[in-house]
């Protein structure tokens, strides 16, 4: 076998477990309350030494949106999760409405959340890494959202898969 085949063979092998990876990623089902509306104990404001990158929207109505991550510890670690909190007075108060905290169904670093509007839809994304470290297999999630609208109350979400990656 000359250099170039075995080369062209490992090529190949990175590839097909790359493609693996992210059908098995995206297979993985959440449970449907993954994402839910905070709790009043265990994501207090009180309880957060460190929050972290944020992000903003507008919905068409004016609505105001915001999202963060913030943890129980001041490091950023595994202990991180994502909020996102809605404002119907121009920012005067607003109202933490749901949370994406994986460390209720496996330990797991959640950072790096972002808002966008697409045709009267937020669009409200966030990644999550498999280990603590910068080399964790990064993966990014979303959930769409009525822009206009407060969630339900009671009401919980399921992520959807969009990348591997950032």
């Amino acid at each position: 076998m000359t250099k170039k085949s075995i080369a062209g063979i490992a090529g190949l092998m990175l590839a097909a477990t790359c493609a693996a990876d992210v059908a098995n990623v995206a297979s993985r089902a959440f449970p449907k309350d993954y994402v839910k509306r905070p709790d009043p104990v265990a994501h207090s404001p009180n309880r957060r030494p460190s929050t972290l990158v944020s992000s903003i929207a507008v919905a068409p109505n004016g609505r105001l949106w915001a999202t963060w991550y913030c943890g129980v510890t001041p490091a950023e670690d595994q202990n991180n999760y994502v909020v996102l909190a809605t404002s119907d007075d121009d920012g005067k108060t607003w109202k933490e409405v749901l949370v994406e905290d994986p460390d209720d169904f496996w330990p797991r670093r959640t950072e790096q959340p972002r808002l966008a509007m697409d045709d009267g839809r937020l669009v409200w994304s966030w990644t999550d890494r498999v280990s603590n470290n910068k080399d964790g297999a990064e993966q990014t999630w979303r959930v769409i959202l009525d822009a206009d609208n407060e969630p339900p109350p009671g009401k919980s979400f399921a992520p959807e898969f969009v990348k591997v990656g950032n």
